[in-house]
């Protein structure tokens, strides 16, 4: 999974109309969650500039660690509890 990432112009252009917003890094790992519990073949999700997508930069490395364990083990792990945002970060594992 590729985050739709900005920069050509034409997304630029379309959020100025409110009819795009760069997705969030909560999004996405919920997406590459699902995919993998559908067990229908390997999911990876690209972590390639992770932090455009990121609100708290103190969880960070730990859920871009979790992402690139999920990617290669193909298992959602637990998710992140950050005590700088204080939410968690994505979906427990089930």
């Amino acid at each position: 999974m590729i985050p739709t990432r900005a920069g050509n112009g034409a997304l630029e252009a379309l959020a100025t109309v409110g009819d795009f917003s760069p997705p969030r890094l909560e999004t996405f790992e919920a997406a590459v969650e699902s995919g993998i519990w559908l067990h229908r073949g390997r999911v990876f999700g690209d972590l390639w500039d992770l932090q455009r997508f990121a609100t708290c930069q103190s969880c960070l490395p730990k859920r871009q660690a979790r992402l690139q364990r999920m990617n290669h083990r193909q298992v959602v792990e637990d998710s992140i509890h950050c005590t700088a945002c204080a939410r968690p970060r994505a979906r427990p594992a089930h």
